[in-house]
């Protein structure tokens, strides 16, 4: 009965410290109103204006390949186009 008691005794203790660190945590703790602050701050290596466009790739067989030799090639890796999902 002691042993039993001692356990459901530390058991509580354990949740009651479990449960002050998140209230602490979440009240004290400052947060910033924009989730992809870090995001927007960080640089892409030779500027953003690097992305998109014409490009060339290499086959398994070291020929060039461009833009539109991809798009006509049967089993080419494809992308679906993006499209924004609709909001419910």
């Amino acid at each position: 009965m002691q042993n039993r008691f001692t356990v459901v005794l530390g058991a509580g203790f354990a949740l009651l410290l479990l449960f002050s660190w998140l209230a602490v945590s979440t009240l004290f703790m400052p947060r910033s109103s924009d989730r992809f602050a870090q995001c927007r701050a960080s640089v892409i290596a030779g500027g953003s204006e690097q992305i998109g466009g014409a490009f060339t790739l290499v086959n398994q067989h070291g020929q060039s390949m461009s833009q539109d030799d991809v798009s006509k090639t049967p089993g080419a890796a494809r992308c679906c186009p993006l499209r924004p999902r609709p909001r419910p």
